[in-house]
């Protein structure tokens, strides 16, 4: 199985290739399979729609609307925690961009802003539903957005 291209054209593959025995190569695009496991990464195929206004960016995962991605997905449950996966061309490296998604709602939230870490505005108003949560943010307690997802599932999840 492979979705990334090798150095020096290195880039995320917009479908996966799969060889099986046979040594015939077949193309899955995130329209076709729900998704992919490698190793010990789990890859989803979800609607994805970026949109920019004035500076603030903001994704959403509505049927139909758009293209489907993979994304990486770290955590599941009730809040999943995904990544999406950018390769930048000028230092040769994947950077990810951290979201959350609840079950039942359509858009995403970003986690993180770059090497400035935790989104904490964003983050208190997404979790206004779980005041436990808040605390521990503002405390420093949760510092990374697994631990984020883990905490919120347990403690704040399907109120």
């Amino acid at each position: 199985m492979k979705d990334k291209e090798e150095a020096p054209f290195a880039k995320n593959c917009k479908k996966i290739r799969f060889k099986d025995e046979s040594l015939f190569t077949k193309r899955f695009s995130p329209d076709k399979i729900a998704g992919y496991v490698i190793g010990e990464d789990k890859y989803e195929s979800m609607w994805l729609d970026v949109r920019t206004v004035f500076l603030k960016t903001s994704y959403w995962s509505i049927p139909g609307v758009r293209k489907k991605k993979f994304l990486k997905l770290t955590v599941q449950g009730y809040l999943s925690c995904f990544q999406l996966e950018l390769y930048d061309q000028e230092s040769g490296s994947t950077k990810s961009i951290a979201l959350f998604k609840r079950r039942e709602e359509d858009h995403l939230i970003r986690v993180t802003q770059g090497i400035f870490g935790l989104r904490m505005n964003s983050l208190r108003d997404y979790f206004n539903d779980c005041p436990e949560l808040i605390e521990k943010l503002e405390s420093g307690e949760l510092k990374n957005p697994g631990e984020i997802t883990l905490f919120y599932n347990q403690t704040c999840g399907n109120r």
